[in-house]
């Protein structure tokens, strides 16, 4: 038997027609899945968990117990056999069927030590057409899918850093001239290139670069240009005022001649 059983059903010679019945419903409930693979289903006989060469149970995906009452009386006696030590219900989803026998709260009180092999497992009262069972299997395939997706995803760690060591080594600045950049300050930007193929500027030489922002030099050239107009103006302005004198000088002037005139004929 393999270790990547996906279904195993433990029974007893007497519950043979049990194990048919739910490998036979199992089986159907997979052929209606779309894309899905068949599982592989193995039938283990509890005889078989005494033989002498230690044979024990694989670790399967889903293990179902048929607790019948040959396997009850199997349990009762073997001593040596024992279902925590047998499955891992940690890895494994574990059921356990009762099939002709007490229910499970007498078997807890009459036959306690057998009751406590299957602490953590399911317990079916009844079959219910295989549903429960069925539903254990929707759950593994479920799981089953998701972890294909993730192998699909999944993306190979050394690909990462080795595409990162030849971008960080094949990194190179842009350079006005042959020589080599270098971290050392000449007055204006110096650029580094770090090992995570990521460019920083260091702010050391900010202070020693002087720009002129263009609105800087607007508004320079604004102000001569306001500066000039006012002068124009000025200069306009006192030479307006210098005719008006003179205008007003020669109204006088006239006058006065008139008025003399005036009085010389009198």
């Amino acid at each position: 038997m393999t270790s990547q059983l996906d279904l195993c059903v433990v029974h007893n010679a007497d519950a043979k027609e049990w194990r048919d019945y739910i490998v036979r419903r199992v089986k159907d409930f997979v052929s209606k899945k779309r894309d899905c693979r068949q599982l592989s289903i193995d039938a283990v006989d509890d005889a078989s968990l005494t033989s002498v060469d230690g044979a024990l149970l694989p670790q399967p995906a889903i293990v179902v117990v048929i607790l019948s009452p040959a396997h009850l009386s199997f349990l009762r006696h073997q001593h040596n056999v024992n279902y925590r030590t047998l499955v891992d219900t940690r890895v494994t989803d574990a059921l356990v069927l009762r099939c002709g026998t007490a229910c499970f709260n007498d078997l807890a009180s009459q036959d306690s030590a057998v009751f406590a092999q299957f602490f953590g497992w399911t317990k079916l009262d009844d079959v219910d057409h295989g549903k429960p069972i069925t539903k254990a299997v929707a759950r593994l395939l479920s799981k089953q899918s998701v972890a294909e997706e993730d192998e699909n995803i999944y993306v190979n760690p050394e690909k990462i850093l080795s595409g990162r060591n030849s971008t960080s080594s094949s990194c190179r600045l842009p350079s006005t001239t042959s020589e080599t950049p270098s971290n050392r300050s000449s007055g204006g930007w110096s650029t580094t290139c770090a090992s995570d193929s990521v460019f920083r500027e260091t702010a050391d030489d900010v202070s020693h670069f002087w720009v002129i922002p263009t609105t800087i030099r607007c508004e320079v050239s604004t102000t001569v240009h306001i500066d000039t107009v006012n002068n124009s103006f000025n200069k306009q302005a006192r030479h307006h005022n210098n005719n008006n004198t003179c205008t007003h000088l020669q109204l006088l002037l006239i006058l006065s001649l008139r008025l003399c005139a005036s009085g010389r004929k009198k």
